[in-house]
């Protein structure tokens, strides 16, 4: 096939330098790695090793992009963020929280910062509850567990959480579950209060991790042993999503789906794309990546694409969608512990017509043996 590089007609480009920076969490060890990209040559390179309280599965980043949010067994930590310039960024330790609370789990494995006053942090170990932590409000630093929250006692295990943009709901992917909760948000104290449990549309499907467009009217949810990605439309009174009945493959077709676990799904900057991965649980098999036009609404308008990774994605193929062009997505795997940008692409084929395809134009390996778990962008 011969590649012409012609961007997808739709995907947008902002106001971007050509270097951007990211950073990435590790299932061992005790350090987080900060990464730089060059998008006018289309280079990834790891800038800087930071040291870290522990291993973090799971890292995220206030809304100001001032603190990094952690995740590790047994407690919560929140990191100051120091980037300017076009800068590699450093990081400083400013706080851990213990998780608390009557859970089955000690174990974090997701975390999120709040998108709205008081810009409370929500967090959950693989189990049956969830804490809202609350923030200093000059520093994003951690400060105590405001609320500890409860789903099925004893069967869930919620592993991934997405916030409406109105800062006004939270959703839970239950994955032991099999089901999504809506806790709705309070405008003053950032509590939470439960709204819904909606069941996954098939039996054993496992929702694992979620995401809402940006215009709030559609949450995309990924289905771990189902192996496909599920479209539902949120309820713009109540905030409850309501299956739509549409599904997408986030494997190839006649695979068994047994072999595979879906992982995580990012919508791109404008809102216009979506991108879903899965991986495979052995290692001579590869995981998928797929990419998704959208509708003006945040409705799924067609997949693009469905397309192997490199590796099986070990227990990562975690995306993060660049937050300055539709086209890069990051994609991180512990199978060779590595990270890579994508770019999305239409390409002439052979036979004159165009298709649309991903490509790797960055990777960077990085040897620790706890590499790579997810990444965020901090420009």
């Amino acid at each position: 096939m011969k590649s012409n590089a012609i961007l997808v007609p739709g995907l947008a480009a902002f106001a971007s330098a050509a270097k951007h920076h990211l950073i990435t969490g590790t299932f061992s060890g005790s350090y987080l790695y900060a990464l730089e990209f060059d998008d006018v040559a289309e280079t990834l390179t790891l800038t800087s090793n930071l040291t870290a309280a522990g291993p973090h599965p799971w890292i995220s980043l206030s809304h100001d992009k001032k603190a990094l949010y952690a995740t590790d067994d047994g407690s919560w930590h929140s990191y100051s963020v120091s980037h300017s310039n076009g800068s590699s960024p450093s990081l400083q330790h400013s706080a851990s929280v213990p998780i608390t609370g009557d859970c089955q789990s000690d174990r974090g494995i997701y975390i999120i910062g709040g998108n709205a006053p008081p810009y409370n942090v929500y967090a959950d170990p693989f189990g049956d509850c969830a804490s809202v932590v609350s923030v200093e409000s000059s520093t994003g630093a951690l400060s105590a567990v405001a609320q500890n929250v409860s789903y099925t006692s004893g069967s869930s295990g919620v592993h991934g959480l997405a916030l409406h943009p109105s800062g006004k709901y939270l959703y839970s992917a239950d994955d032991s579950g099999n089901a999504v909760w809506t806790h709705a948000i309070n405008n003053g104290t950032g509590l939470l209060e439960l709204v819904s449990k909606t069941d996954a549309p098939s039996t054993g499907a496992n929702p694992r991790h979620a995401a809402v467009h940006p215009l709030g009217g559609y949450l995309y949810v990924v289905l771990e042993e189902s192996n496909e990605l599920a479209q539902y439309r949120i309820d713009a009174k109540s905030g409850k999503p309501v299956f739509d009945n549409v599904t997408f493959p986030l494997i190839a077709d006649g695979l068994d789906t047994s072999l595979y676990w879906s992982d995580d799904v990012a919508v791109s900057p404008s809102g216009c794309f979506l991108y879903a991965s899965s991986r495979a649980r052995e290692t001579n098999s590869t995981g998928y990546i797929s990419a998704y036009e959208l509708s003006s609404d945040g409705r799924i308008a067609q997949q693009l694409l469905l397309q192997p990774t490199t590796t099986s994605g070990g227990s990562a193929n975690a995306l993060a969608a660049a937050p300055w062009a539709d086209s890069y997505v990051a994609l991180t795997d512990t199978q060779e512990r590595f990270v890579q940008i994508w770019k999305l692409e239409r390409n002439a084929t052979s036979a004159g017509g165009m298709a649309v395809e991903a490509k790797v134009v960055g990777r960077v390996d990085v040897e620790d043996g706890g590499c790579c778990a997810n990444a965020v962008w901090l420009d």
